[in-house]
Order: structure tokens, then C-alpha cells, then sequence
């Protein structure tokens, strides 16, 4: 008797926008205020991940402007796109 092999079907999930993990934090911001410190971590976490999401769409946006300014030069030949 030979074993059949499943594989699971693989789900790449996205990352949370900035609006997401902005609405996100004003809930737990909420959640603190009309319900109590319990939902302090979350808060926090929530700034956490908030934080790091703009971080990572600036140094986007700034890796971009670093491009648009080789634009023309012939430095960005053979990179593609």
C-alpha cells in the first residue's frame, strides 16, 4: 500500500496597510479607554507594527526617488523593468 501525499495549498497572506493598522490602533486605543487596561498590549503592539508600516513606505518611496533621480543616466541599464 503505497501513502498518498497531500500537500497543503499555499496561501501567501499580505501585510496590513498603514489605514488597516491605523484603524486597528484607534480600536485598541478605544478598547483601553472603555474597557480597561487588559487591552494595553495590543495598543502597543499595534504601535509597533503602525511604526514599522511607515517605515517600510517611506524607505519605499525613498528607494524610488533614489531612482527617479538616475533616471535618464544610463546607471539603471540592464536593472531590469
Amino acid at each position: 500500500m503505497s501513502k498518498v501525499q497531500t500537500r497543503r495549498p499555499s496561501t501567501v497572506e499580505k501585510a496590513p496597510t498603514v489605514a488597516e493598522l491605523e484603524r486597528a490602533h484607534t480600536f485598541f486605543a478605544w478598547a483601553v479607554v472603555n474597557d480597561g487596561p487588559v487591552y494595553l498590549p495590543l495598543l502597543y503592539r499595534m504601535e509597533r507594527e503602525l511604526h514599522l508600516a511607515r517605515q517600510t513606505a517611506e524607505g519605499v518611496a525613498h528607494a524610488q526617488s533614489v531612482l527617479d533621480s538616475y533616471a535618464g543616466s544610463g546607471l539603471l541599464e540592464g536593472l531590469g523593468r
